[in-house]
């Protein structure tokens, strides 16, 4: 075996053996709860997540298993963008763009995380390769991949419209004899023919999903903001680490023509600086958020690796390296540092008490028809956490959410009991609802608080 292969694979499990130390995110949570209703799309994003979760959960559903989705989709983009980059330029800047991507911090930081980022890796890098290969003359079926592979991207996460513009344009400049042949409009038919579930479900509901993501990402009052695209800019920087970026950065626009003189490196250029421009120029306007563009450096590493190579920078990599292993090393083992200000902790932040919840279990009593919460975040995490993983409901007023869309399923509420799990200060708004409000416990653990009270008396929401 390679050793490069054997790199990818040791890094898989490595995170594989960490991510078994780490409760859910309340992310993972809600989109595990998703494979608890399956369906053709969701309200906050496309299937791909919730699909790849209900096949792992077959296996078990513990944290490491669901996450062997991100492990397993993260490593195959890597896989994919380093033969991709071999296939150009061959070995020596394959083996570059290799280390590169897997000392990107947010790369390392997507390991954890079975979110829709990581299976939009796999087929955002995957549509690359098959591009790649079908530029390269290597067949029609090569076209015809590339469009199963924008198609399950797209099924993964919407940004990945951003791959059309990226082919298109390629073609368009440098191979313009392809929009003649009618397996590439067979490729992009395939393509919509994948995402189809997404459409037919927003169909069924009005469109809502497209609405809502517009109105996340784009729709804003043209007010420019310049602090907020500071903010952004500043954000790729850190989340790439501020050498590789700067770097990238810097051989991108300062030998532009070589980059877009040949299509091997304007394909890349193009992967990487349309979806950075894209939310770059959404920056001036309205937050955006940091992860959005992160596909866009699966092409910028591998044309980053490119100049490294060829400038002989090779101290620009070991650098860049030494800073990732630092920032990774914090974010991953913050015990090591307890200097670390509370806010730049992210095991206190974002997953140490998230199974808080478990602790419930006494509360579960035989008369506990509906378990209800505050948000999607808590009710996702009690629905995974509590025992015997009883479905949960929001019943208060919340960011929308698929909840909205399940709360029709809430059984009769006469008689019986709720058991209610959020906020101490809830209990006003609960005494609106409910004729019986009794606080029962306040379960605690590292920064987690959280309320349980036991309801009754309600008939109806």
């Amino acid at each position: 075996m390679r050793w490069e292969n054997g790199l990818i694979l040791a890094i898989a499990l490595a995170n594989i053996a960490y991510n078994a130390t780490l409760p859910l995110h309340y992310d993972e949570a809600y989109y595990w709860v998703w494979t608890q209703r399956l369906d053709f799309s969701y309200f906050d994003h496309p299937p791909m997540i919730a699909w790849l979760l209900w096949v792992v959960g077959q296996v078990g559903q513990t944290e490491a298993v669901l996450r062997i989705v991100p492990v397993a989709c993260l490593s195959g983009a890597v896989w994919l963008m380093w033969r991709l980059t071999e296939n150009l330029w061959g070995r020596a800047v394959a083996q570059y763009a290799l280390l590169l991507l897997l000392g990107l911090p947010i790369l390392q930081i997507g390991y954890l995380l079975a979110t829709p980022d990581a299976p939009l890796a796999l087929f955002w890098a995957a549509a690359l390769y098959s591009a790649q290969r079908a530029l390269q003359k290597e067949g029609s079926a090569w076209w015809l991949a590339a469009g199963v592979a924008g198609g399950a991207a797209m099924l993964s996460k919407y940004t990945a419209v951003l791959l059309l513009p990226v082919l298109l344009l390629t073609v368009l400049v440098y191979q313009p004899r392809t929009l003649r042949r009618p397996v590439f409009w067979g490729a992009l038919v395939l393509a919509v023919l994948v995402f189809s579930p997404v459409l037919y479900w927003n169909f069924l509901h009005d469109w809502v999903s497209f609405r809502f993501q517009y109105g996340h990402g784009m729709d804003a009052p043209k007010v420019l903001q310049l602090p907020l695209f500071f903010d952004f800019w500043g954000a790729q920087a850190a989340i790439v680490n501020p050498i590789f970026f700067f770097a990238l950065f810097y051989f991108s626009w300062r030998y532009l023509k070589s980059n877009v003189q040949k299509w091997q490196s304007a394909l890349l250029w193009l992967s990487c600086w349309i979806p950075l421009g894209f939310f770059g120029y959404a920056a001036l306007f309205k937050k955006a958020e940091a992860n959005w563009p992160v596909p866009a450096y699966l092409g910028g590493m591998a044309l980053l690796a490119y100049w490294l190579q060829k400038k002989q920078a090779r101290k620009w990599l070991v650098a860049g390296l030494g800073l990732s292993l630092l920032l990774v090393g914090l974010a991953k083992f913050p015990e090591v540092a307890p200097w670390l200000p509370p806010k730049a902790n992210l095991k206190v932040q974002q997953f140490i008490g998230n199974d808080v919840f478990a602790q419930g279990r006494s509360w579960l009593q035989e008369d506990v028809r509906w378990v209800l919460s505050d948000s999607y975040q808590n009710a996702s995490l009690v629905w995974y956490y509590l025992p015997g993983k009883p479905a949960v409901h929001v019943v208060t007023p919340a960011r929308i959410s698929m909840y909205d869309y399940w709360r029709q399923d809430l059984p009769p509420l006469a008689g019986g009991t709720a058991l209610y799990f959020g906020a101490a200060k809830d209990e006003t708004m609960l005494k609106q609802q409910f004729r019986e409000v009794e606080k029962v416990a306040q379960l605690s653990e590292g920064i987690r608080q959280v309320a349980v009270f036991r309801c009754r008396g309600k008939e109806e929401f």
